[in-house]
C-alpha cells in the first residue's frame, strides 16, 4: 500500500498551492477589511468537523484521537473564535501556535496517507487554514502580537499539556507528543529522550516564537496595536 512521501512531489505541490492561497488570502484581507471574517471562522469550523468525521466514521481511526487537545486541533476551535468574535485575546495565542506549528507540521509531516486520499487534503488544508487565519486577522483588523503575547501563548501551551498528560495516560494516546515523539518528523526527533525532548521542544517553540514576534518589533508604526 502506498504511503506519504515526505519532501516527494505531492508534498512539494501541497506547499506550493498553501503558498499560494497565503497570497490570496493576505491581498483579499487588506482589501475588504474583515468582510469575511465570519465566512472565513465557519470554514474553519466546517473543516475541523469535516475532518474528524472523515477520521472516526469513514476511515475508523479511534475517538480517542478526536480530542481536540492538540495544537493543531485546539487551533482552529480557537481561531474559529478569533475571526467569529474578532477577538485579540484569542489572537495574541493562535498568532504563535499558527505561525510557529503550521511550518513544522507543513515541512515535516506526520502523515502516512499519500495524494489523492482524502486525509492527505485534510492534513495539509487543516495546519494551513490556522496559519491563514491568523495572516488574515493581522491584515484584515491589523491585530499585532506584543512581547507579552509570547507568554500568553506559552502558558496556553503549557495549560493544554497540563490536560493532555492525565488524557494520555487514561487512554494510552500521545498528544502534543508528550509520550514519545512523532514518527514522521526528523525535526523533533534531533531532541533526547523524554524528559530531555520536553524541555528541547519547549525551548525551540520559545525561541520560535521570539522570532515570530521579531517583524512586529520593527515595523510598530504600521500595525496598530489593539
Amino acid at each position: 500500500m502506498a504511503v506519504f512521501e515526505p519532501y516527494g512531489a505531492s508534498h512539494f505541490a501541497a506547499l506550493a498551492v498553501i503558498a499560494g492561497v497565503i497570497v490570496a488570502v493576505v491581498t483579499i484581507a487588506r482589501r475588504e477589511h474583515g468582510a469575511f471574517a465570519a465566512w472565513f471562522a465557519l470554514l474553519v469550523a466546517a473543516h475541523e468537523i469535516a475532518n474528524v468525521a472523515l477520521h472516526n466514521m469513514v476511515f475508523h481511526y479511534p475517538w480517542a484521537e478526536s480530542i481536540p487537545i492538540n495544537f493543531c486541533r485546539a487551533n482552529m476551535w480557537l481561531a474559529a473564535f478569533m475571526l467569529w468574535r474578532r477577538s485579540y485575546v484569542a489572537f495574541e495565542v493562535s498568532y504563535f501556535w499558527s505561525v510557529v506549528g503550521a511550518p513544522i507540521a507543513l515541512l515535516a509531516p506526520d502523515l502516512t496517507e499519500p495524494f489523492p486520499h482524502p486525509l492527505y487534503f485534510t492534513f495539509f488544508a487543516g495546519h494551513a487554514l490556522g496559519l491563514l487565519a491568523a495572516l488574515y486577522a493581522i491584515n484584515a483588523f491589523h491585530f499585532a502580537p506584543r512581547p507579552v503575547s509570547i507568554l500568553k501563548s506559552f502558558a496556553a501551551a503549557i495549560a493544554l499539556a497540563a490536560l493532555a498528560v492525565p488524557v494520555n495516560g487514561w487512554l494510552g494516546t500521545n498528544y502534543l507528543y508528550l509520550a514519545a515523539p512523532p514518527a514522521a518528523s526528523h525535526l523533533l526527533s534531533i531532541f533526547e529522550p523524554w524528559p530531555g525532548y520536553l524541555v528541547g521542544v519547549a525551548a525551540l517553540g520559545l525561541a520560535a516564537a521570539c522570532v515570530a514576534y521579531a517583524p512586529f518589533a520593527r515595523w510598530d508604526v504600521y500595525f496598530q496595536r489593539r
